[in-house]
């Protein structure tokens, strides 16, 4: 029989997982990137504006046909997030190609990344869900990326525009363990659903209907045919880690019912993963979505599976307590619904 101490050490165990994951949700929810670079090319000048956790703009470089764009204006606030953001404003050069380079990077972790996307406002400004002409997901290893002018007559070697290579398939593998990593809404939503299951085959299958619904949606979403505004989506899936908590909290919890409940919610978490590969532009400039698409929901599942592995045999033996179920339970859930409240009231007042 197993020994009472060893019990309350792995209930520990959890509560410092849900407190922190609670924590680090209150800074940083999941609205895709927190790092992002975005070139406005406009009639008389070009903007770059960057957003960043801290004050770095110094290791920013922008050159254009290999010389270096002196820095006209400069305006720091912040976002809706409460992220820092910066813009940046450079004399439109004559002629390309130009290189941005986010050399603030080199001085990040070699897991950090972000992104830089270039949109063209040469005829109107851009607005949220617009594609960018070209972007790139950064790493440490390689921050910077080139580009051409609107309008620039650049000819490969067969003639035609030449059409900028994609990331490897292996960045898109890592960004998607990343995005599911430090996707904590996500992650609380799946933590509330397991933590009510009284058996592994009920958690298997909420975990299962969980990946379908996502992979349903992040496809149908990269490919065009379901769009919705961020913000809807951000604000339904903290509604959707409210409506479970509080499920767990005062409903019984029927297991057929909860799958179908999963899949449910689960075809909008998978909307928010796709904003990721919205900010860099997948599938612009004719390239292929689909393999940068099986490699971001392959490297997500990893992510998810590797986490339900760590939290899964825990949940198994605190289960063959009774008052895991009586009490700690509801506890938990009603952390989660604050939290999922929380989060509701960011994204929603952020579209006010």
């Amino acid at each position: 029989m197993e020994s009472m101490p060893g019990v309350r050490c792995l209930f520990r165990i959890l509560i410092h997982c849900l407190v922190m994951l609670c924590c680090l949700g209150v800074a940083m929810g999941h609205v895709g990137f927190e790092n992002t670079t975005e070139i406005r090319i406009q009639p008389e000048r070009m903007r770059v504006v960057v957003r960043m956790a801290v004050a770095l703009t110094w290791l920013l470089k922008v050159t254009a046909g290999g010389e270096v764009l002196p820095l006209q204006m400069s305006e720091a606030g912040f976002n809706d997030e409460g992220a820092a953001e910066f813009t940046l404003d450079y004399d439109r050069p004559a002629k390309g190609p130009v290189r941005v380079e986010a050399l603030f990077f080199k001085v990040m972790g070699p897991l950090d990344s972000g992104t830089i996307s270039v949109f063209d406002e040469s005829l109107r400004p851009a607005s949220e869900g617009d594609e960018p002409m070209k972007g790139k997901v950064i790493v440490s290893a390689d921050p910077a990326l080139d580009f051409h002018l609107p309008g620039d007559a650049v000819l490969g070697v067969c003639g035609g525009n030449i059409m900028p290579e994609p990331p490897g398939l292996g960045r898109y593998f890592l960004l998607g363990i990343e995005h599911i990593l430090t996707g904590y809404d996500h992650l609380l939503f799946l933590f509330a659903l397991v933590v009510a299951c009284r058996g592994v085959r009920p958690m298997l299958i909420i975990v299962t209907a969980f990946t379908l619904a996502h992979s349903i949606t992040l496809a149908l979403a990269a490919m065009k045919i379901v769009t919705l505004p961020s913000q809807w989506v951000e604000s339904f899936i903290a509604l959707s880690i409210i409506f479970v908590g509080v499920e767990n909290v005062f409903l019984k919890v029927e297991p057929k019912r909860r799958a179908v409940l999963t899949f449910a919610f689960g075809l909008v978490h998978g909307l928010g993963f796709a904003n990721v590969l919205r900010d860099i532009g997948l599938g612009s400039n004719g390239h292929s979505i689909f393999g940068p698409l099986i490699s971001f929901n392959l490297g997500v599942e990893t992510g998810q599976l590797a986490l339900v592995a760590i939290v899964l045999p825990i949940l198994i033996k605190l289960r063959k307590r009774p008052r895991f179920e009586k009490y700690a339970v509801p506890v938990m859930s009603v952390a989660v619904i604050l939290m999922g409240s929380v989060w509701l009231f960011e994204r929603v007042r952020g579209g006010l």
